[in-house]
């Protein structure tokens, strides 16, 4: 999958650009894996611990 990332950055990328991105999709990747195991938080929760919402 790295590959993959770094294949679609440009030319001009640097190494933390690099870096960036990868860490980036293994967050996406462990969210997705907490989601699907269903360890999530609902949505109410948040807004009530941080006083935010509409």
């Amino acid at each position: 999958m790295e590959r993959q990332i770094i294949d679609q950055l440009p030319a001009d990328a640097t190494r933390d650009d690099v870096l960036y991105r990868i860490g980036e999709h293994k967050e996406i990747e462990s969210g997705l894996t907490d989601s699907d195991a269903g360890r999530t938080t609902p949505v109410e929760d948040v807004v009530t611990e941080f006083g935010t919402g509409p």
